[in-house]
């Protein structure tokens, strides 16, 4: 084949466009504006320890401060509203032989052959044991005579009177049960004693904050019902956890015709009362009462001395109806006697032997146990005390609240503390781990 020779003036051609196009690009350029320097990004890993603090600030520490502030906040709602009942009581066993108190009575020269027991509640109102188990309590303690006195309640009267008529329990042949309840106010506590249904008669009296003309006219109407009046606990009333601000004043209850005051209750002596009372030739005769909501140590008796006549005695083979009208005459012997405000009252700071008995936690407390639990641990920061209800629908008084800020900054510090601390460990940990055992 022959050489061919390429067409030189089409080459040259070519090259003089190329040199044009070259020329005008350049002076393209060198009109238009400077074009930013680009920046580029890295693509470089991070290092395990950026990883790690972005790990805890975004998932760790979120998720447990919302785990922590849940527990705190269900424990301290079950420990505080949910309350559920702790022991059932189901499985108490109390002294089969009643507790002989060996002091004497205040009143010098003091006769008596009955201890009476006019403070007792149950589960009619807000006590803990059932009305039957709560005469059961107060005979183990010595008591012949009892008042059922629930908050502005009788609803356990008729079991507490089925119980001891139809019980063949000989240490209960001859309880007297006397009708009572606790007239419980915003302003004061009552023990009304001797009146069958008198929450009914008495009803236009059942309000949270009774004015002095309505307690007088109280105490009045219960007279003329056969009954008589004891004023409750004047020192926890005035000075307890939530004292009642316009609780009449002792001089005022004996211008209101109130017939007794509760001298001892539980174990506080009201030695600002004694002046008024029968000790120091004043108008009031003296209670001593138990006060009891659960089973618990007894420090006072109120003792009186009844004449019964034989046949207000029962015996075991007597049928239940039998039993409760010689009851019925019995009571009436110790209302003759408690008008008369012929009372005196024992006294043992001691108190008496607690008897033991195995505790039955109910279903619910022990299902509650680990809220409760944590509800506890939560008080020291957050504490609650509930008002003190009238039992008559209203409070006395607001619950309160309240936080203890220092404490709550104490916490969170340690808290703190403790999770940096972990992580630190957990961090080290891996790092170690990638050492001694780098993945492939």
């Amino acid at each position: 084949m022959a050489n061919v020779t390429p067409a030189t003036p089409l080459l040259e051609h070519v090259n003089s466009m190329n040199m044009e196009l070259d020329s005008r690009l350049t002076s393209i350029t060198e009109d238009a504006a400077p074009v930013e320097p680009v920046h580029r990004i890295s693509l470089s890993r991070p290092s395990p320890f950026s990883l790690w603090i972005h790990r805890v600030l975004r998932i760790d520490l979120p998720l447990t401060v919302f785990i922590i502030t849940f527990l705190i906040t269900f424990g301290v709602l079950s420990l505080f509203l949910w309350q559920p009942t702790m022991n059932s009581y189901a499985s108490i066993v109390f002294p089969e032989q009643p507790y002989k108190p060996t002091g004497v009575p205040l009143h010098a020269n003091f006769s008596y052959n009955v201890l009476f027991d006019p403070h007792l509640h149950s589960t009619a109102s807000d006590g803990k044991l059932s009305p039957e188990d709560a005469l059961r309590w107060s005979r183990s303690m010595g008591f012949s005579v009892m008042a059922l006195s629930d908050h502005n309640t009788q609803k356990g009267y008729p079991r507490a009177l089925s119980f001891l008529t139809t019980t063949t329990d000989p240490s209960f042949l001859n309880v007297t049960l006397i009708p009572s309840f606790e007239y419980s106010t915003c302003r004061v506590h009552m023990t009304i004693l001797g009146i069958h249904n008198a929450t009914t008669q008495l009803a236009p009296f059942l309000v949270p904050y009774p004015t002095n003309d309505n307690l007088t006219s109280l105490v009045e109407t219960v007279h003329k019902l056969g009954g008589v009046v004891g004023i409750n606990h004047i020192p926890w009333s005035t000075s307890g956890p939530d004292p009642f601000s316009t609780h009449p004043t002792r001089r005022e209850l004996v211008e209101m015709g109130v017939d007794y005051v509760e001298l001892v209750n539980v174990r506080t002596v009201d030695t600002a009362s004694i002046p008024f009372t029968t000790l120091s030739g004043g108008p009031l005769g003296i209670l001593a009462g138990t006060d009891m909501h659960q089973p618990s140590v007894n420090y006072a008796w109120m003792v009186m001395q009844v004449e019964f006549e034989a046949g207000e005695v029962a015996s075991l083979s007597d049928s239940a109806e039998v039993k409760k009208q010689k009851m019925e005459r019995r009571q009436e012997r110790v209302m003759n006697v408690l008008r008369r405000r012929k009372t005196s009252v024992i006294v043992d700071t001691v108190g008496t032997p607690f008897f033991v008995f195995s505790e039955q936690l109910t279903t619910a407390y022990e299902f509650a146990s680990f809220w409760i639990g944590i509800g506890e641990w939560a008080t020291q920061m957050i504490t609650f005390r509930q008002g003190m209800t009238s039992f008559l629908g209203p409070r006395c008084s607001q619950d309160v609240i309240t936080v203890n800020w220092r404490i709550v900054g104490w916490y969170m510090f340690h808290f703190i503390f403790l999770f940096v601390l972990l992580q630190a460990f957990f961090f080290l940990l891996s790092r170690v781990k990638n050492i001694f055992f780098p993945s492939k």
